[in-house]
């Protein structure tokens, strides 16, 4: 049987079998993010600007057999690995606020 670890610090309600039922995943406690490290180039009328020097993903375990990991988008883009996920954001319902009450799927990327 498969399973899911949510690495992202909320629930995630995915719509099934066509909007007949949803099934939430709670975070794990653990979250997988993209570090970045940055360093200052200088000043832009008041704000500072800053180039990114390099991006790390942290808090992500190593695969395990007939696991998915639930990540961010950033992560997904970041590390590609076959074992992660994330909701699919762009085709979310939400609320009259713009908050996500769902998601109707998830997405993969593969290189």
């Amino acid at each position: 049987m498969l399973k899911y670890v949510n690495l992202t610090p909320h629930f995630v309600e995915i719509e099934k079998d066509g909007g007949k039922y949803r099934v939430a995943y709670a975070p794990s406690g653990q979250v997988a993010r993209v570090v970045e490290r940055r360093k200052k180039l200088g000043q832009l009328d008041f704000a500072p600007v800053y180039e990114i020097e390099s991006e790390e993903v942290e808090g992500l375990p190593e695969p395990r057999e007939d696991t998915l990991y639930i990540v961010s988008r950033a992560v997904l883009e970041k590390i590609c690995r076959d074992d992660c996920i994330c909701p699919d954001t762009s085709r979310a319902v939400r609320d009259e606020k713009g908050n996500i009450l769902y998601c109707r799927g998830w997405i993969k990327i593969r290189r």
